[in-house]
């Protein structure tokens, strides 16, 4: 198998790490699982779409990025930020 080389800023390295170590398997294993996955050509619905990405798919993708941020993070959102959302990214006045 041909190597190759990357290098990675601490903080991900240590992710890719932990993340690694999680699942039982070797840094470059997982490198080469998720490479694989992102690589792979995406299967299309009936519209064209990437299926990989319709109905209960996204609703699993949403919940798995949910659970890699800290609970305390979200516990710092304001709360009225589904109504006022464009005050909060780009500073227009609340309505």
């Amino acid at each position: 198998m041909a190597g190759l080389v990357i290098s990675l800023s601490p903080e991900l390295e240590a992710r890719l790490q932990a993340e690694a170590e999680r699942r039982s398997v070797s840094a470059e294993e997982l490198v080469e699982t998720i490479l694989a996955d992102q690589l792979a050509e995406a299967p299309r619905n009936d519209t064209g779409t990437d299926a990989r990405l319709s109905g209960a798919r996204l609703l699993e993708l949403f919940a798995e990025l949910r659970k890699s941020v800290p609970e305390e993070e979200w516990e710092r959102l304001p709360p009225d930020l589904s109504e006022h959302h464009d005050h909060y990214l780009y500073g227009t006045p609340r309505r």
